[in-house]
């Protein structure tokens, strides 16, 4: 199946079970120009980026573990807010509200936006299907767009919000079917005071 895509300046804000459905695109496509095999919002250029991140950082993934993403409540009707739009309580069995996620640890070597934990962040990456493509852990070193909470952080716009650096110091994502995204750290600083 194929992404249906829209293309939104500032998209609305989604439960954080969202994003970890999304981050799973991520991996395989800033790694090997795949097709997206979702819906998600996309973004034009980096600036449109940053504006929904309130976190951006530099770093690696350097340990993982599995864990399961629940949504937050049923009371939004619309189906990619919340996947269990639309059933009741006695539709749906515990184990079938949550979504297998992997929350990998980033060692985080610059912070570029925001403020990160002394030193590390965590990542909440979905799993356990072919879709989800590699763990964010066989990336190296990544620039990653984020929306922080009460627990891992997520990835702002799916496979665009991971770049992978460059041997020429900048960080690319390259998505087929979406804009290509280069940056550098020095840019991104830049934009996000401008």
């Amino acid at each position: 199946m194929h992404a249906r895509l829209e293309r939104v300046a500032r998209p609305a804000r989604r439960a954080p079970v969202v994003p970890v459905v999304l981050l799973g695109l991520v991996l395989s496509g800033c790694a090997g120009g795949a097709q997206p095999t979702a819906d998600y919002p996309w973004y034009e250029d980096v600036p449109a980026l940053l504006d929904e991140a309130d976190l951006v950082v530099v770093g690696t993934s350097v340990a993982s573990r599995p864990d399961v993403a629940l949504p937050e409540g049923r009371s939004d009707d619309d189906p990619q807010a919340n996947p269990l739009a639309g059933t009741s309580a006695d539709d749906v069995a515990p184990s079938d509200e949550g979504v297998p996620i992997t929350v990998h640890t980033v060692e985080v070597t610059e912070v570029l936006v925001g403020a990160a934990p002394a030193g590390t962040v965590e990542v909440a990456v979905t799993r356990g299907s072919a879709e989800d493509g590699e763990e964010l852990g066989g990336l190296g070193t990544t620039m990653l767009f984020l929306r922080t909470s009460d627990g891992p952080a997520h990835v702002v716009g799916g496979p665009q919000g991971v770049l992978v650096a460059g041997p020429d110091g900048g960080y690319s994502c390259a998505v087929d079917g979406l804009p290509a995204l280069e940056t550098t750290p020095t840019e991104v600083r830049r934009l996000a005071v401008g």
